[in-house]
């Protein structure tokens, strides 16, 4: 499968983002490719904020 993330900042924070290709494979196998689709492209990080 090759490498299936990327590493991005988010307000000055590291984080690890999925390739939106490899989106469904890692993440949501039993979704509908359509899904999948626009979940990858709104990936977004959980942070904690003391």
């Amino acid at each position: 499968m090759g490498p299936t993330t990327i590493a991005a900042e988010y307000e000055g924070e590291p984080e690890l983002r999925i390739l939106p290709e490899h989106y469904q494979d890692v993440i949501a196998g039993d979704l509908p490719a359509e899904t999948t689709d626009v979940l990858a492209v709104t990936q977004a990080p959980c942070v904690s904020r003391p």
